[in-house]
């Protein structure tokens, strides 16, 4: 089974680590061969070619040029049969619209896999809702209730917890105190990391208020990766760091920028917090530390209450006291970070363990495909990496 990906690309978040993630794990399931359509250089582009998958670089267009959309469909209805493609999944409304009428005309059907609420009042989502693709997959729960009646009746629609990681535990190769040595931050320091998008609704405010109360409690030390990509973004970091400034915590808040190696950085913090101030869709970031056997504290709304569940502290969104109350007893309990660790680590294995939800995601894509056109082709899960579109 051939898969055509579908997004964007010109930024890197929670979609485009999914993506990544189904390039890395491929061989867990050898019947399907992922291949992916982007429309920018950047990030999520450099770590596909490193994993060694078809990668298709489309044109960077916009909706509002009609004629430009055209020209990028008519491309992809060509690529769709170049590569003997069986089903398309367009992550998120903006690739839907604009990819599936190629895959329409090109007799491939198209799976929306639906990353964040959709909203009745866009465009965009009420595009999709009139031309709904042959299957809807909702990242969590939390998504699909919000999406109660969007879709006509009879449309298929699954909620599906992606593969974000291995099933069995890897061997441990992190050199813990020559990272904490590279971050300036003491061996012995229990570090408290956050590892999301510069946003504002993400918490990192509200994580360093927290941690401005604990000022009185010795050796922590807190770690802040993601970097801004958007100018609301550039303007909120440099609002954070300010506020370290200000209140003196310059010698325990690190910003790390962007970082290729969040899953060594999460194995080698101590607590994993992200007090979101609005529900988070699903938590990817959430799996990888619970993975990395961190407890968690955070926010109790959206997908977070799927995810972490009681195999951490949640908090009531924006309630900064309960935040410090909660940071300020893991840090001091090393005994219970440990116990909750590895609660969590068993949780998000069965959740999200690669093997079983790659094969997961097979079926329910098998569900959907028709019987090809043109003569079957062998796998081509060892083809090269392809530029320019193939």
């Amino acid at each position: 089974m051939n898969v055509m990906h579908a997004d964007a690309g010109n930024l890197y978040g929670g979609i485009e680590t999914l993506l990544v993630a189904l390039a890395r794990f491929r061989e867990a399931c050898p019947g399907m061969d992922p291949e992916f359509a982007l429309c920018y250089e950047g990030r999520l582009a450099n770590e596909l070619n490193a994993a060694g998958v078809p990668v298709h670089m489309m044109d960077a267009v916009r909706l509002r040029y009609p004629g430009r959309v055209r020209a990028m469909r008519h491309r992809m209805r060509a690529l769709l049969g170049q590569r003997r493609t069986d089903v398309m999944i367009c992550h998120g409304p903006w690739a839907h619209v604009l990819f599936a009428p190629a895959a329409r005309a090109a007799g491939v059907p198209s799976v929306l896999w639906v990353h964040a609420p959709l909203r009745r009042g866009s465009w965009l989502d009420q595009w999709v809702r009139l031309r709904p693709p042959s299957l809807v997959i909702y990242v969590s729960a939390f998504i699909q209730s919000l999406a109660a009646g969007f879709f006509r009746a009879g449309v298929p629609q699954v909620c599906f917890s992606p593969p974000l990681i291995e099933t069995r535990v890897p061997p441990e190769t992190v050199q813990r105190e020559r990272l904490r040595a590279s971050l300036q931050t003491a061996p012995d320091d229990v570090v408290i990391i956050q590892a999301s998008r510069m946003e504002r609704w993400k918490g990192q405010h509200l994580l360093l208020e927290a941690l401005a109360d604990l000022m009185d409690l010795p050796g922590w030390s807190c770690w802040i990766a993601g970097a801004a990509q958007r100018p609301r973004e550039i303007a909120y970091e440099r609002e954070l760091r300010a506020f370290v400034i200000a209140r003196g915590l310059q010698s325990r808040v690190r910003f790390l920028g962007q970082r290729g190696d969040v899953a060594t950085l999460m194995r080698c913090a101590d607590i994993y917090s992200q007090p979101n101030l609005s529900p988070e869709p699903f938590g990817i970031a959430f799996v990888e530390a619970m993975a990395a056997n961190l407890p968690v504290v955070a926010s109790a709304s959206g997908g977070t209450l799927e995810i972490v569940a009681d195999c951490g502290r949640l908090v009531p969104p924006g309630d900064r006291a309960a935040l410090s109350r909660e940071l300020r007893r893991l840090i001091g309990d090393g005994a219970a970070r440990r116990e909750l660790g590895s609660r969590g680590a068993a949780r998000v294995r069965t959740l999200c363990g690669a093997a079983q939800q790659m094969a997961a995601l097979e079926r329910l894509l098998s569900g959907v495909i028709r019987p090809p056109a043109y003569p079957a082709a062998p796998s081509r899960s060892g083809y090269p990496c392809a530029r320019g579109g193939g």
